[in-house]
């Protein structure tokens, strides 16, 4: 069972339909929903064949996972990042334990990286609950892969770890896992104009171990995030770098984003990094470091958001810059992005693990 207190993403569409009317009404003492995300038989199925399963060209099991009667469970180099996933994959509605780091697409380094369509497809049925092991575990689309997640507000996609599943209580508890890690082929203004005319703009991930990402292509699609829950993560993955709960690196304006929650993350809730990806629907609940983050050029749209920090942490609603620390804050693409219709409940200032609560701040050039 798992069964949560959780202001759910299926709250979206009535708490930020609100927004565009001008008023917000939150009953803080009432927020809580039981949801039940354990399942008898993932896909309808009965066995391992329900599980999701790596096949070669000729339709031969390479791997798969092993169902027990109420989850499937999935070797560590089952999509690892030496093992990345280069086919399509299916994952079917259930819950689907990942013993490590789920590695979408090849990763490229040098020279021309995959573009939109030449990568494999990760699908994610609605209802369909990945839970990871580590705290070090990430889940990572490389260039030229997509993610198709299309959940629904009764039936919602999540991102969590095992520990969120066996019982631990989750709701002020972060790190327990990485977060989602998107890599696209979109602009930023970490490369120059001749390393994206020469195909060599291959920009490393923050933290280092999510791949790299950056392009010519700012409406390329990396696929579709429909109600998407990543909740309980943000491990720090080398010192004051951690992972966001929605990491989009370079990432398109051709991707669907809409309806996404973000719930007790230790680093940021959603952070884009160039690219011109937009969201329509965005929520987060008790994210210790920045709600939304945006630089390196990023040129999209937030519509509708609702943030709401803990008691005890969360920093800024929204922490905008051209490009961070010690960089070229006179870069070009400028950063230039737009949020429309944002509520955001902060801690009146609290100190927190990663600093005090405030509003919007826009520096460095963005």
């Amino acid at each position: 069972m798992f069964s949560k207190k959780v202001l759910l993403v299926g709250a979206m569409a009535f708490l930020l339909a609100a927004c565009e009317g001008g008023d917000v009404n939150i009953n803080a003492n009432d927020n809580s929903v039981n949801t039940d995300n354990s399942v008898s038989n993932p896909g309808g199925g009965g066995g391992p064949s329900t599980c999701a399963a790596i096949t070669d060209d000729e339709g031969n099991v390479i791997a798969e996972g092993t169902f027990d009667g109420i989850s499937c469970s999935y070797d560590a180099d089952f999509g690892s990042p030496t093992n990345p996933i280069t086919a399509d994959l299916t994952f079917p509605a259930g819950i689907h334990r990942m013993s490590g780091t789920l590695w979408i697409g090849e990763n490229v380094t040098s020279g021309a990286a995959p573009q939109e369509g030449e990568g494999p497809i990760l699908t994610l049925t609605e209802g369909t609950t990945l839970a990871f092991a580590n705290p070090t575990d990430i889940l990572v689309s490389s260039r030229g892969s997509q993610i198709l997640a299309n959940g629904t507000a009764t039936n919602p996609i999540t991102l969590t770890a095992q520990s969120v599943l066996d019982g631990i209580e989750a709701d002020n508890k972060t790190q327990e896992w990485g977060g989602l890690v998107i890599n696209g082929n979109g602009i930023t203004n970490a490369c120059s104009q001749a390393e994206i005319d020469g195909n060599n703009c291959h920009v490393e991930a923050e933290g280092g171990v999510a791949g790299n990402y950056g392009g010519g292509n700012n409406a390329e699609s990396s696929g579709t995030l429909r109600f998407v829950i990543v909740r309980n993560g943000g491990f720090e993955v080398i010192t004051d770098q951690e992972v966001n709960g929605f990491t989009l690196n370079g990432v398109g304006s051709g991707t669907v984003i809409e309806n996404i929650q973000a719930y007790s993350n230790f680093d940021d809730g959603i952070e884009f990094f160039g690219g011109a990806a937009s969201v329509r629907n965005f929520v987060a609940i008790n994210v210790w470091d920045d709600s939304i983050d945006f630089a390196n050029g990023w040129r999209g749209t937030i519509t509708n958001a609702l943030i709401v920090h803990s008691e005890a942490n969360g920093n800024r609603c929204i922490e905008a810059d051209n490009q961070g620390g010690s960089g070229n804050w006179d870069a070009e693409p400028f950063t230039y992005g737009t949020v429309n219709n944002m509520t955001c409940i902060t801690n009146s200032g609290v100190a927190g693990a990663r600093g005090s609560g405030e509003g919007p701040l826009m520096r460095r050039g963005t």
